[in-house]
């Protein structure tokens, strides 16, 4: 009784190619390519058109006094780093840049 191992070597019915006559150069259906092609770029999104849309809705923005607050948490510049000399000055850049650590 044969196991199942050996039929894995096998190819497949559905996927064997049709053998070209010899000494014939090999033939692409271009259209049977385009249209898989389309298949598989349309796989997975919702969307048909020519580009995927993706809305991100912004976030909310923060009012004047929230804005406030927040600054008045942080320490002022000045002093956050005064011991520190010109050790400072890339900490002082940073904080600047991604709008965190001190305030000005």
């Amino acid at each position: 009784m044969p196991d199942g191992r050996d039929d894995i070597f096998r190819p497949r019915p559905d996927a064997a190619a049709p053998a070209a006559p010899p000494g014939a150069t090999p033939r692409l259906n271009l259209d049977a390519v385009r249209q898989r092609a389309r298949e598989i770029a349309t796989e997975g999104s919702g969307s048909r058109g020519l580009l995927p849309l993706q809305i991100t809705v912004p976030a909310e923005r923060k009012s004047k006094l929230a804005e406030g607050i927040e600054k008045a948490i942080k320490p002022d510049c000045r002093n956050a780093y005064a011991d520190m000399g010109l050790l400072a000055v890339p900490a002082l850049v940073a904080g600047a840049v991604a709008d965190v650590g001190c305030r000005w």
